[in-house]
């Protein structure tokens, strides 16, 4: 919850730091798909002040069988 608005936002979207990171990619419905486990995954996050490198940036398409029709 937003301290200063009394809102339910966030100040940071944990789902856009974990694609920043290299921990997954967005799928078309708006989630964060990893491959291993898909988008059976939650996120948190500690802010530090420590230099620490991101995985490499995933770059494959993991959202490859939304909207297919099974026969």
């Amino acid at each position: 919850m937003n301290t200063e608005t009394r809102l339910p936002f966030a100040d940071v979207s944990l789902r856009h730091l974990a694609v920043a990171a290299g921990l997954g990619t967005f799928g078309r419905h708006n989630l964060v798909i990893q491959p291993e486990f898909g988008t059976k995954v939650i996120f948190t996050a500690i802010i530090t002040h420590l230099n620490i490198q991101p995985d490499t940036p995933i770059k494959k398409n993991l959202c490859t069988d939304c909207n297919s029709k099974k026969i």
